[in-house]
């Protein structure tokens, strides 16, 4: 049986992240070599995830994501943030026990509304804080990370609505600490999305990180036409979250919005891809003389006869792991009769092959109608680019849903075919490439596929492979299509 497995892990993937708090504790000299190995960007700096703007005085410097994420996995032993573009740290940075440094993070979630920002209620909000940070210390503690407990505010929330600005501090206590840590967040509200500034020291530190978070909040910004100001209503997404979300929901994404409107698009083209790619498979079976997927109607883009063949792995496991995770699972199928294609091992490597080629297929046709879209104008590019909004509408109407659509139709494809070309079992490229070899050593990987171990440890290598390769499969996507453009 050919299986279609599909894990998707996007930029939206839920994360935690919060003060110091040292998996395992760093000597100095270790620590400081860390530091030694981080490279430094001074002046003005254009962070493009986000369209963000920085002005940075000669008293501060910049780390990009790669640096940043480096301090706060090793230097400070948290867990990763998918969402870190990059870091403010003094001139001088030293890994002490007083230093603090300012995380950059982008929330792709769209325009949030502040017209209830003055019913903030400090008492309501750190009850639910207390609630959510319970859960995320319990979380950390089952990854082998410090425990930690809510004191009280080191701040108020407070709000400014002239420059659309959320200001709020925490108090913590942590397991393996003395003294109590400070997080010191600063959320600025963009057109599209929010930059999210989170100071994290000693609470021995709050004078010093007060006296300094003015300056910093103003060399930060989003570049001209990203900014709250320029919220366009008839073409820009508006965010289901408010103001207090932030300091209240562990993470900010747009896919962990429950919103049906988001999940339907995705789930539409999930479900299209899997039947192309299954009754592609199916096809070309019927045409070498394996009748088994035909007798069960999986000739046919009528998605039933692929439910019915796979119903926790097309509409179940992706409703759950959508609504769950905020990102999306599943699986079709399309049944063969093994003795066919074992007599006829050509044909069994060519019916195989059909299935990511008609994820290819859909891949290229989208592709055509984004390019066709840009050089219209009917799509520009957006300031922040992710797997369902790789182009958005220069209009109103149809324009918006046709932009989401061929994003993820785009996106997706790219994934599902590169991902079952790679010739390793129980993926399709592990038939293919047997095309490629010759009979005895077919026959032995053939063999080593079917092979309860070497399906198994295939599946293991792939998710090893795509948790390296994923993104840069994407970068690779975003370049194909604008090559050329002027976008």
């Amino acid at each position: 049986m050919h299986r279609l497995l599909l894990l998707i892990f996007t930029a939206w993937m839920p994360f935690i992240l919060t003060a110091h708090a040292e998996k395992q504790p760093l000597t100095q000299a270790e620590a400081q070599k860390i530091v030694e190995g981080l490279h430094y960007q001074w002046g003005q700096v254009l962070i493009e995830n986000g369209g963000i703007q920085l002005n940075l005085s000669t008293n501060f410097a910049y780390l990009d994501a790669k640096d940043a994420q480096t301090v706060s996995t090793k230097l400070w032993g948290n867990p990763p943030n998918p969402l870190l573009v990059g870091a403010i740290v003094p001139r001088n940075f030293a890994p002490t026990i007083n230093s603090w440094i300012v995380m950059i993070s982008y929330y792709p979630i769209g325009y949030v509304k502040d017209n209830e920002a003055e019913k903030i209620n400090p008492g309501v909000l750190l009850q639910k804080l207390e609630e959510r940070i319970e859960k995320t210390s319990k979380f950390r503690v089952s990854k082998g990370y410090a425990g930690f407990k809510l004191i009280g505010w080191a701040e108020i929330p407070s709000y400014n609505k002239i420059t659309h600005k959320l200001y709020w501090g925490e108090e913590l206590a942590f397991s393996n600490r003395r003294q109590p840590v400070l997080n010191y967040d600063v959320r600025i509200l963009g057109r599209h999305g929010v930059i999210g500034l989170k100071v994290m020291t000693s609470i021995s530190q709050f004078a010093v990180v007060k006296s300094v978070m003015p300056q910093i909040v103003t060399m930060v910004n989003f570049q001209e036409a990203n900014r709250y100001t320029d919220f366009d209503a008839q073409h820009d997404s508006v965010s289901g979250y408010d103001l207090s979300s932030f300091i209240t929901q562990t993470d900010l994404t747009p896919s962990s919005a429950i919103s049906f409107l988001n999940f339907l698009p995705w789930y539409l083209i999930l479900l299209f891809s899997f039947v192309a790619h299954e009754a592609s498979h199916a096809l070309a079976a019927l045409v070498m003389g394996d009748y088994t997927a035909y007798h069960g109607g999986q000739v046919s883009l009528n998605p039933l006869p692929h439910i019915r063949q796979e119903p926790f792995g097309t509409v179940i496991l992706p409703l759950l792991s959508y609504f769950h995770n905020g990102w999306m699972m599943g699986w079709a199928s399309a049944p063969y009769n093994p003795a066919w294609a074992a007599r006829h091992p050509r044909r069994a490597s060519l019916m195989a092959a059909a299935g990511p080629a008609a994820n290819l297929v859909i891949f290229f046709l989208a592709w055509l109608a984004i390019r066709h879209g840009l050089t219209t104008g009917i799509f520009i590019k957006p300031s922040a680019l992710t797997m369902q909004s790789l182009v958005v509408s220069a209009s109103a109407g149809w324009p918006p849903i046709a932009a989401r659509l061929l994003s993820i139709a785009y996106s997706l494809n790219l994934l599902l075919f590169i991902f079952n070309i790679i010739p390793l079992p129980p993926l399709d490229g592990a038939a293919i490439i047997r095309l490629f070899l010759p009979d005895s050593l077919s026959m032995l990987y053939a063999k080593i596929s079917a092979a309860r171990a070497g399906r198994i440890g295939g599946l293991i290598l792939v998710a090893f492979l795509f948790s390296h390769a994923g993104s840069k499969i994407m970068q690779f996507g975003v370049q194909l299509l604008y090559h050329g453009t002027l976008s």
